[in-house]
């Protein structure tokens, strides 16, 4: 990723990333798993709801962060969670 400073809180109710490092972990998802996501939220609030199966939900990979030389995995269950009733039949 291209951001020089990350702020982690045990709580993570809400992770602040840049939006261009946004863009670019949804596209590798995207990339990966044809997982499609896009904006969802209200004024200075970006969620991201993405369209997927559960098979394809299963694919994503935990977010892996290498801040200053140290690798910090973050599992998919911390940044996305999947519901089953918003899956397209």
């Amino acid at each position: 990723m291209k951001s020089e400073q990350i702020t982690l809180d045990t709580g993570l109710s809400y992770c602040l990333v840049p939006p261009r490092d946004i863009d670019d972990i949804t596209k590798a998802i995207r990339g990966e798993t044809n997982i499609t996501c896009k904006k969802e939220g209200y004024d200075d609030l970006d969620l991201y709801e993405c369209d997927c199966d559960k098979n394809q939900f299963s694919m994503i990979k935990p977010l892996q962060m290498n801040i200053n030389g140290r690798f910090f995995t973050l599992p998919v269950e911390a940044w996305m969670s999947y519901d089953p009733s918003k899956e397209s039949k």
